[in-house]
């Protein structure tokens, strides 16, 4: 560990659990929530007095192993809402995330790409570099995939978004097959290549009626979420 560096303020995670369950996550004179500080080294905010009339109460995690608490938790309860995220950036890694300008809303092209693949909602608010108290980025998602994304985040805010372009232009090449492997450098897929072998080996796409009942069953789901989002908004705090 070197001495000379000065660490980022820790990552805060918030999770939704089911209300009538908090009591399962609190435990008894709160030694099951205690437990989980202890090996996680986070601080635990279990308040299911902002639930409001809501069928969901917020777990805020900060500090220490947030992922790991939060793991523990999701081990105890029958299942958790989408995980937000709050992460700080400097000003160069938010400048990177939004193609350079501090002041633009939108992000660039390869952290939507990251968004889109891990299929979480990335917010980095605008900001110029003679602000020392910026606002942190959020990233809003499944429990499962938010620590994966918080990481490739990172490693492109890190990389200033270059390398990362022709990485996932290779993985695109590599998802479409051997022949649009073989276009992109320029050769050829012939008959009796082995790649080709691997491709006609390959399982048959989905029957389009049942990729149609997948999409519609993915918007109905984004629907509830949606509207779950809104109404957690509407009752959240501070509380740290």
């Amino acid at each position: 560990m070197s001495g000379g560096s000065s660490q980022q303020p820790s990552p805060r995670l918030t999770l939704w659990i089911p209300v009538e369950q908090v009591g399962i996550v609190i435990g008894r004179s709160g030694g099951t929530v205690n437990k989980i500080q202890s090996s996680s080294g986070s601080r635990l905010n279990v308040v299911p007095s902002e639930a409001n009339g809501s069928s969901w109460a917020p777990v805020y995690i900060k500090g220490g192993d947030v992922f790991g608490a939060a793991k523990q938790v999701e081990d105890l309860v029958e299942e958790v809402d989408d995980a937000v995220l709050e992460f700080p950036l400097t000003s160069k890694q938010r400048n990177a995330l939004k193609g350079g300008s501090p002041a633009e809303e939108s992000l660039c092209y390869e952290a939507k790409r990251v968004s889109a693949e891990f299929s979480v909602r990335i917010r980095v608010p605008p900001g110029g570099s003679d602000k020392k108290d910026l606002e942190p980025a959020t990233l809003e998602g499944p429990l499962a995939v938010v620590a994966e994304a918080h990481a490739a985040v990172l490693a492109l805010a890190g990389a200033g978004g270059g390398p990362n372009k022709q990485q996932h232009h290779h993985q695109k090449d590599h998802h479409n097959g051997p022949d649009a492997a073989a276009a992109s450098t320029g050769h050829s897929a012939k008959k009796g290549d082995p790649r080709l072998a691997l491709k006609e080996n390959d399982p048959p796409p989905p029957p389009a009626a049942a990729a149609k009942a997948d999409e519609d069953e993915k918007r109905r789901e984004k629907k509830k979420k949606k509207k779950k989002r809104q109404q957690r908004r509407r009752h959240r705090k501070e509380r740290f």
